[in-house]
C-alpha cells in the first residue's frame, strides 16, 4: 500500500503497488463490514464488469481476503472536469492527483474560484443580481471533454446501466486529455429496481424525476450532464438555493440560460445545455444527438444506441416449455437442474430471464451470476446467497426462525451477508482483516440444504445462475452437495453456460456429480427465419421504411444470431438513411480497416492463435512496450473485436467471436501467418504455463516440424502426468505421425530414433488403456514389438496381455502370453503337474512366509518380469476365471518371496490375504495373519502405494466377512491413497470402487451407493474394462435402476454386461448376472420366473469355484430362498417348495455369520407367512430386524420392518416407507418385494 487517496460514505480508496505487473493501481475497500455495504460494493464492481470503454475507469478483480472485501481498478492521474476546462494561462491545470473510483475528493492541482452562491432567501432560478461577464473557459477542451463524457455515459446506457451521480468530482481528465468517469456506487439497472429504493444522488445534479423519488432512467444522467455543462459555462449551479430547496425547485422550473449570466458564450453550447436541463425527461436530447451537435460523427452504434435485446423476446417456445415442465417436476417433489448451453450472444440469458419473469409470482427465485473476474470465495453462488439474504430479510422474525436448523450460524460465518438475517450475533464492525471465521464446510452446506428444504415447504424455489462456466471449485462443491440425493431440496436449478469459454457442461457435470436423470440440457442454437425476422422487426421498432426494407439483407447477414441481429439493427438506427444495407462482414471489416498498424498486427496474432493467448506472450510476439500494447489493445476492445479472459497472471486475450476471426482471416497473408505463428511460439516458450500442444501447433504452422514433434511428444507426456489420458492418446498419435515427417539428419543414429518411436508407442498404449480402449492399446503394444530388445519385448508383451484381459479377450491374452510362459518358466495350465506342485508349495508358504529381503537393484530384471506377468494374469483373471487366476496368483506370491523385493511381496501377500478371506470360517484367521504381515512390511517401507494395497486387501477381506462398515472405511482410505497414475493403480481403484458399492448396499447408504454407481458408469476409463463394466451393471449394483423404479433399465444394463461375456464360458459373470436378474424378477413380482432361473443355473453354480466365496455363497442362498418363497406365494400349491426354503435358511445359519443369520430369519418369516402363521412371521421379522441393525444392514432391517408394518402395524409401515423414500427408493413396496419376498402384497 502506497497511500490513502480518499474516502466516501461507503468505501476507502488506496493507491497500491501491483508487484506482479510492477505498476500502481487503485484499491477500493469498505469502511465497514456490514452486509449491506458488502452487497453495494459487489454490485458496484459487477455492474461494470462487462462494459469496456476508454472513458470509463478500467476495473481489475473483486477479491475477498480474510473477510475483507475489495476490488482493484485503474489509477487515474488527473484533475476534475471543471478544473480541466478552465482556460489556465500557465497550462498547469492538467496535473493532479492519482484517483480511482469511489470517493468524491477532488484532485485539483491548483486552487480555482469557488462556486458562487446567493443569499438563502432567493427562491428563483439562477440569479440576475450579478453582472454579466466573460467566463474563462477553454472551448476546445470543453467540447472535447464533454464529448468524451457523453460517450462514457452512452456506453453505460448501451449496457442498460444508469450512473445516477454524474458530477464534476466523479469525472477526471488526464494530462493527455482523456476523460475518465468514476464512482459507480449509485449505479442501477435501467430496467430493474435499484439496490437502494430511496432518493440517491447529489442534490444539485440530480434530475427532477430523481428528486421526486421516481425511477431514474437514462434521461436522468443527461440532466446531470446539463448541470455540469452549466457550471463549466457559468461557474455557478443552475439553481442558487440551499440543497433542501433545490430539489423542489427543479421539479417545477427550468433555470435561466447561461447566456443571461455570462456574456460571449457559444450559442450551440447554451442551447444544448438548456435542452439537457428540461424538466420533461423525454424532451432531453439522446447521446447520439449530443454527440452530433458536438461534432462527433464517428462514435460506434454500440456507444450511442442502447441495445433493446433485453426488452424484446421472441421464439424459444420449445425451450420455454422444457423449463416450464422442469418447474412442474420440481413442484411434484423432484430436484432438477436445467443447463442452458450455447455460444456467446445466442440468447441464453434472455431465455433464462424470460422464464424467470413468467414464474416470479409463483416461486421464490434466487438469481445470481458467476463473474469471470471475481475472486471471492464461492463465487459461483455468491449472488444467489445475496438473493437468499434478501428473501429471508423480507420474512417476519418467527418465519425466519422456523426456517433455521441447528448450527445455522455456521452458514452465516461462511457467508457474512447472511449473518444479520440468521441472527447469529453482533456483526463485525472493525475493518481489520482476519476476523471472518472459517466455518466447517460440510455443516454449513447441510444448513443451507435444510433452509432451502424448509423454504420449499412454503412454495416453489428456483435457483438461477448466469455464466456458470466461470464457477469456482468451492462454489461447485456447494452446488454438488445441494442437489445430491438423498434428502436434496425439491427445487429447480437453472444455469447458463457459454460454450468455448471456461468449463464445459461435461466438465461441470463431472465435478457436480449430480444424478444423470436430474439434469436436463438445453442446447441453444440460432433463431429460425421467422423468429429472426420478428426479433429484427422489434429491434428496429420506429425505424423508417428504408431501414425496414433492409431487413431481408440483414437477416441473411446475421444468420439467426441474436447478437449480430442486434449489432446490425443498432447500426441501422445510428446511420439512419445515410447509407443502404449494412453487411455484417462490412461492418466488422470497417472496424478492422481503421485500426492502427500495431493494433491490426495484434488482432492478426489473436486470429491466427486460434485460442486465448496470455497477455505477456501476446505483447512479446507483437514487440510492443507496455503502454503501447495497452493502448492498442484498448482500441481493439472498444471496437468490440477482442476481449479478455481471467485476470492477473492468468489473463488472456481472445477474439470476441468466431465470426470476427473468420472475417479478419481474409486480410492475413500466408507469409504473415507463418511469421506470426513463429513469433507467438517463441513468446509462448518463455511462458511457464503454456500448453506444449499449443506450442507444437504454432511450430507446425510456422513450418518447424522437428520442433513441433518435440513439443507434441512433450505435450503427450504432460497430459499423461496430470491424468488427461484422452488428450495424451491424441497427442501421442500426432507425435508418431509428425515423427515420420521429420527429415533424417546426416549421421543420425537410426537405433535411437527407433527407440524413441517405440517409447511413444508404449506411452500411447498406456494412455489408451487408461481411457478404457484396451483392445486398441493391445494392438499398439504389439506394433511396438518390432525391433525391441528381449527385455523391452517382454515388458511390451506383458502390457499387451494386460490390455487383452481388460478388454475381455481372455483367450487372445493368454495366446500373446505363451512366449513369455516359456521364456520366464511360468506354469500356464491348471491341470499340469507343474501347476499342481506350485499350488501345493504356495499353500505351504501361506502358513509361514519365508523370504530374504533384497533391494530392487539386487533383483534380476527377468525375475521381476516373471513376477509382474503373473500379477497381471492373476488380477486380469480374478473376476473372470478364478481357477486360472489362482494359479498365477500363487506363482506371483512364490516368485515374489523368492526374489525378496519388498514392494512386490506386499502386493502379493495382500492379494493372497483377500482371497484367503473369501473362504470364510477358519480361513479368516490366516487371512488376518497375512494382512498383518503385509501391513508390517508396508509400514516399514513407508511407500503410500504399498500402504494403499494393504488397505485395499483389508477392505476386501472385511467385505468377504460381512463387516460392511470396516470394509467401506478401509476401501475409501485405499482409494484416497491410490493417486499413482499407473494402470495397476487404476485396476486397484476400480476394485475399491466396486467393493465399496457392495458395502454401501448392505449398509443401506443408498444415496452414496447411487452416487458411486452413477459416477463409475460415467467414468470413461471404465467403459472398455469389461470386468468393472459388467460388475457395475450386475449383482447388487444393478439395483441402482430398481431404486429409481426402472426395472426395464435394469434389464437393459444387465443385457449389456452379460453380452460381453456370453461366449467366454467364464464362471463369475454368470453368477453376478443371476443375482441381478433374480432381483429384477422379484422386484416385478415375477416369483415363478425367479425360481425357474435358479432351477436352471443352480446346479452349475454349486459345482463352480464361486461356491467357495462365502459371502457370495450365502447371499445366493438367501436370494434363491426368496425366489422360492415368491414362487410359492404365487403357486396353486404354496407349500410345495417351503422345504427348500427352510433348507436354504438352515445352510445359511450353519455358517454362523452375523450378517447372514438374520437373512435366514427373514426366509423363515416368509415361510411362516406363506403358511398363514402371522404371529410366527412377526416374531421372526422382529428378531431379524434387530440382528440386521446390529450388523449395520439398515436397508434389510427396513425391509423386515416394512413387512411388520404391512402385517398390521400402520405406524411402522408409514415410518419405514418414509425412511425408504428419504433414501431414494422410488417404490418402497416393490423394493421390499425384492428384499423380503413371500409375503402378501
Amino acid at each position: 500500500m502506497v497511500r490513502r487517496i480518499g474516502a466516501g460514505g461507503l468505501g476507502v480508496v488506496y493507491e497500491v503497488l501491483d508487484r506482479e505487473h510492477q505498476r500502481r493501481i487503485a484499491l477500493k475497500t469498505l469502511r465497514r463490514l456490514d452486509a449491506d455495504a458488502r452487497l453495494r460494493l459487489k454490485y458496484e464492481f459487477r455492474a461494470l464488469q462487462d462494459i469496456h470503454h476508454p472513458n470509463l475507469i478500467g476495473l481489475g478483480e473483486l477479491h475477498e481476503d480474510e473477510g475483507q472485501l475489495f476490488f482493484t481498478m485503474e489509477l487515474i492521474r488527473g484533475v476534475d472536469f471543471l478544473v480541466y476546462v478552465q482556460d489556465h494561462e500557465d497550462g498547469g491545470a492538467t496535473d493532479g492527483d492519482e484517483r480511482g473510483a469511489g470517493p468524491t475528493t477532488q484532485g485539483t492541482a491548483r486552487e480555482h474560484e469557488p462556486l458562487r452562491t446567493i443569499p438563502p432567501s432567493s427562491v428563483g432560478p439562477s440569479s440576475r443580481w450579478h453582472s454579466r461577464r466573460a467566463i474563462q473557459v477553454h472551448q476546445g477542451r470543453l467540447r472535447s471533454a464533454l464529448a468524451q463524457l457523453v460517450e462514457a455515459i452512452a456506453a453505460l446506457h448501451a449496457a442498460g446501466k444508469v450512473h445516477r451521480d454524474i458530477k464534476p468530482s466523479n469525472v477526471l481528465v488526464t494530462a493527455a486529455g482523456r476523460v475518465v468517469l468514476l464512482d459507480f456506487g449509485m449505479i442501477a439497472d435501467s430496467d430493474g429496481p435499484a439496490m437502494d429504493a430511496s432518493i440517491v444522488g447529489t442534490e444539485q445534479y440530480m434530475a427532477p424525476e430523481q428528486a421526486a423519488g421516481l425511477p431514474a432512467g437514462f434521461e436522468a444522467d443527461w440532466y446531470s450532464v446539463g448541470v455540469v455543462l452549466y457550471q463549466a459555462l457559468t461557474g455557478a449551479y443552475p439553481f442558487q438555493v440551499a440543497p433542501f430547496m433545490v430539489m423542489e425547485l427543479k421539479q417545477r422550473s427550468e433555470p435561466e440560460p447561461p447566456s443571461t449570466l455570462v456574456s460571449g458564450l457559444p450559442e450551440d453550447l447554451v442551447s444544448l445545455c438548456m435542452e439537457l436541463l428540461r424538466i420533461d425527461p423525454a424532451a432531453r436530447p439522446t447521446a447520439g444527438e449530443v454527440l452530433r451537435r458536438l461534432g462527433r460523427t464517428q462514435a460506434s452504434a454500440e456507444s450511442i444506441i442502447p441495445s433493446r435485446r433485453g426488452a424484446v423476446f421472441v421464439g424459444r417456445t420449445e425451450e420455454l416449455e422444457i423449463l416450464t415442465e422442469a418447474l412442474a417436476e420440481a413442484g411434484r417433489g423432484r430436484a432438477l437442474a436445467v443447463l442452458i448451453e450455447g455460444e456467446s450472444g445466442i440468447g441464453k440469458t434472455s431465455l433464462m430471464r424470460r422464464f424467470l419473469d413468467r414464474i416470479t409470482a409463483e416461486a421464490d427465485v434466487l438469481v445470481g451470476r458467476c463473474y469471470e473476474r471475481d475472486a471471492v470465495p464461492y463465487k459461483a453462488v455468491d449472488e444467489v446467497i445475496d438473493a437468499l439474504s434478501r428473501t429471508l430479510a423480507k420474512l417476519g422474525k418467527q418465519d425466519v426462525e422456523a426456517l433455521l436448523p441447528e448450527r445455522a450460524e455456521l452458514l452465516g460465518e461462511l457467508f457474512p451477508v447472511l449473518a444479520p438475517v440468521l441472527k447469529v450475533g453482533e456483526e463485525p464492525t472493525s475493518s481489520e482483516p482476519g476476523e471472518a471465521m472459517v466455518a466447517p464446510r460440510e455443516e454449513a452446506f447441510a444448513a443451507l440444504r435444510e433452509i432451502l428444504r424448509r423454504l420449499r415447504q412454503r412454495g416453489r424455489i428456483v435457483i438461477a445462475i448466469d455464466d456458470l462456466q466461470w464457477a469456482d471449485a468451492d462454489g461447485l462443491a456447494l452446488l454438488s452437495d445441494l442437489l445430491r440425493p438423498p434428502g436434496e431440496p425439491a427445487l429447480l436449478f437453472v444455469a447458463t453456460l457459454r460454450t468455448g469459454t471456461g468449463a464445459s457442461s461435461i466438465e461441470l457435470l463431472e465435478r457436480l456429480a449430480w444424478p444423470r436423470e436430474a439434469v436436463w440440457k438445453v442446447e441453444l442454437g440460432r433463431l429460425p427465419g421467422t423468429e429472426s425476422r420478428e426479433l429484427l422487426r422489434q429491434l428496429l421498432a420506429g425505424a423508417s421504411s428504408g431501414e425496414e426494407r433492409a431487413m431481408e439483407a440483414t437477416l441473411r447477414e446475421a444468420d439467426g444470431h441474436p447478437l449480430f441481429l442486434d449489432m446490425l439493427a443498432r447500426e441501422h438506427l445510428a446511420r439512419g438513411e445515410r447509407r443502404g444495407t449494412t453487411r455484417l462482414r462490412d461492418l466488422l471489416w470497417e472496424r478492422i480497416e481503421v485500426l492502427a498498424p500495431e493494433a491490426r498486427e495484434l488482432l492478426d496474432l489473436l486470429v491466427i492463435a486460434g485460442s486465448p493467448v496470455p497477455v505477456g506472450a501476446a505483447r512479446q510476439a507483437v514487440r510492443m512496450d507496455g503502454p503501447g500494447f495497452a493502448r492498442h489493445f484498448a482500441a481493439l476492445r472498444d471496437a468490440g473485436l477482442v476481449r479478455t479472459r481471467g485476470a492477473g497472471e492468468h489473463q488472456y486475450l481472445e477474439i470476441y467471436h468466431d465470426r470476427i476471426g473468420e472475417i479478419a482471416q481474409r486480410g492475413i497473408s500466408a507469409e504473415t501467418k507463418r511469421d506470426l505463428h513463429g513469433r507467438l511460439a517463441h513468446a509462448l516458450e518463455r511462458s511457464a504455463d503454456t500448453e506444449a500442444d499449443a506450442l507444437a501447433a504454432h511450430w507446425r504452422e510456422a513450418g518447424e516440424t522437428e520442433r513441433a514433434f518435440a513439443h507434441t511428444a512433450h505435450a503427450g507426456d504432460r497430459a499423461a502426468r496430470v491424468g488427461d489420458f484422452e488428450r495424451a492418446s491424441a497427442l501421442y498419435r500426432e507425435a508418431l505421425a509428425l515423427e515420420e515427417t521429420v527429415p533424417r539428419r546426416a549421421g543420425e543414429d537410426p537405433t535411437a530414433r527407433a527407440t524413441l518411436r517405440r517409447t511413444l508407442q508404449v506411452h500411447l498404449g498406456d494412455a489408451l488403456g487408461h481411457i478404457g480402449r484396451s483392445a486398441a492399446a493391445a494392438a499398439v503394444y504389439l506394433g511396438a514389438l518390432d525391433g525391441a530388445t528381449p527385455p523391452e519385448a517382454m515388458d511390451i508383451r506383458r502390457r499387451a496381455v494386460e490390455a487383452h484381459l481388460r478388454a475381455g479377450s481372455v483367450d487372445e491374452g493368454l495366446r500373446v502370453a505363451e512366449p513369455l510362459f516359456v521364456s520366464l518358466v511360468i506354469a500356464a495350465h491348471q491341470g499340469s503337474a507343474a501347476a499342481q506342485m506350485l499350488l501345493r508349495r504356495a499353500q505351504s508358504q501361506l502358513h509361514e512366509l519365508h523370504y530374504e529381503e533384497r533391494s530392487l537393484q539386487e533383483s534380476s530384471p527377468e525375475a521381476l518380469q516373471r513376477i509382474d506377468l503373473c500379477w497381471s494374469l492373476a488380477t486380469g483373471l480374478a473376476f473372470v476365471d478364478p481357477g486360472a487366476g489362482a494359479l498365477f496368483r500363487s506363482q506371483s506370491l512364490l516368485f515374489s518371496l523368492d526374489a525378496g523385493e519388498p514392494s512386490r511381496i506386499v502386493r502379493a501377500v495382500a492379494l493372497e490375504a483377500s482371497h484367503v478371506a473369501a473362504g470364510g470360517g477358519p480361513a479368516s484367521e490366516r487371512a488376518a495373519a497375512l494382512l498383518a504381515e503385509s501391513d508390517r512390511l508396508a509400514r516399514r517401507l513407508g511407500n503410500p502405494h504399498a500402504t494403499s494395497r494393504v488397505l485395499l486387501a483389508q477392505g476386501v477381506s472385511a467385505g468377504f466377512q460381512g463387516r460392511w462398515r470396516a470394509s467401506l472405511t478401509a476401501l475409501d482410505r485405499a482409494a484416497e491413497m491410490l493417486t499413482e497414475r499407473s494402470l495397476e493403480a487404476r485396476w486397484e481403484r476400480g476394485v475399491a470402487r466396486y467393493f465399496s458399492v457392495w458395502s454401501l448396499w448392505f449398509l443401506g447408504d443408498l444415496g452414496e451407493f447411487s452416487r458411486r454407481v452413477l459416477s463409475s458408469l460415467h467414468d470413461e476409463g471404465e467403459q472398455d474394462d469389461r470386468y468393472l463394466a459388467s460388475l457395475l451393471r450386475t449383482s447388487q449394483a444393478n439395483a441402482f435402476w430398481l431404486l429409481r423404479g426402472d426395472p426395464d433399465a435394469a434389464v437393459r444394463e444387465a443385457d449389456v454386461a452379460i453380452a460381453r461375456w456370453a461366449r467366454t464360458g467364464r464362471q463369475l459373470q454368470p453368477c453376478f448376472d443371476l443375482l441381478a436378474r433374480a432381483h429384477i424378477f422379484l422386484y416385478r413380482g415375477e416369483g415363478q420366473a425367479a425360481a425357474q432361473l435358479f432351477d436352471d443355473r443352480w446346479p452349475e453354480l454349486e459345482r463352480s469355484l464361486v461356491s467357495r466365496i462365502q459371502v457370495v455363497r450365502l447371499y445366493l442362498a438367501f436370494v434363491r430362498g426368496g425366489a422360492l418363497l415368491a414362487a410359492a406365494r404365487a403357486s396353486a400349491d404354496p407349500l410345495s417348495r417351503l422345504s427348500e426354503v427352510l433348507g436354504a435358511a438352515s445352510r445359511i445359519e450353519g455358517e454362523g455369520m452375523p450378517w447372514a443369520t438374520p437373512l435366514a430369519a427373514m426366509l423363515r418369516a416368509g415361510a411362516a407367512a406363506v403358511r398363514g402363521e402371522r404371529e410366527e412371521a412377526l416374531s421372526l421379522l422382529d428378531r431379524a430386524a434387530t440382528q440386521l441393525d446390529a450388523a449395520d444392514m439398515s436397508l434389510y432391517a427396513a425391509a423386515a420392518r416394512f413387512r411388520v408394518g404391512a402385517l398390521g402395524d400402520a405406524a411402522t409401515l408409514a415410518q419405514t416407507t418414509q425412511w425408504m423414500r428419504q433414501h431414494g427408493v422410488a417404490d418402497p413396496a416393490r423394493l421390499t418385494a425384492m428384499l423380503a419376498p413371500g409375503f402378501p402384497d
